[in-house]
């Protein structure tokens, strides 16, 4: 498995016993630069903790250019990626969509703070089990966003908030990289 960070695995890790559940996926975000790899890191990694059973995606991207270069990447065709150019913001709250596992890695951070948490209990409304990550504080080691993209980071996110949310949280040091600390957050609802 190649484009995954070992905080990911680790992450996807404190709810592996849950693995069997995880039918309907739902991965919001996707970039070209982080996920060069189509987001097979986590289409391989749930994969593989279920045993070589496949899972449902969808990956919601609200930025049409990422949007077309994901429904265009091999490895999303392979798994047959049911692909949604929508604003989790707008989309969440109002989707009828049920979802057993939920993946939005370094995106929290993308909207407002006054965004977040309605945002969050609108997914926390239709998923079971969520795994969030981003940075803790701010963070500007990330590439340049590309003009429209919505990749600028808009709100600083802490360890503390989601825990105060009902998150299990774990803090990743990313320092080797040059980043500052990473939060990965995990909760069953």
């Amino acid at each position: 498995m190649t484009g995954f960070y070992p905080e990911s695995q680790a992450t996807v890790d404190l709810l592996v016993s849950h693995a069997a559940d995880w039918n309907r996926v739902l991965y919001i975000g996707w970039h070209p630069a982080i996920t060069a790899d189509g987001g097979g890191w986590y289409m391989e990694y749930i994969r593989f903790r279920r045993g070589g059973l496949d899972s449902e995606h969808t990956v919601l991207e609200r930025y049409r250019p990422y949007y077309e270069r994901m429904l265009e990447h091999p490895l999303n065709k392979r798994y047959k990626v049911r692909g949604l150019n929508v604003d989790v913001v707008e989309w969440a709250p109002v989707t009828e969509d049920r979802f057993d596992l939920i993946i939005w890695w370094h995106g929290p951070e993308h909207i407002t703070a006054a965004q977040l948490v309605p945002t969050l209990q609108a997914l926390e409304r239709i998923g079971k089990y969520l795994i969030l990550g981003g940075p803790e504080g701010v963070d500007n080691s990330y590439p340049v966003p590309e003009e429209g993209s919505g990749d600028s980071h808009k709100c600083v996110l802490s360890r503390k908030q989601f825990e105060e949310l009902g998150y299990q949280t774990a803090l990743f040091d990313r320092t080797i990289r040059g980043q500052g600390p990473h939060i990965s957050a995990v909760k069953i609802v």
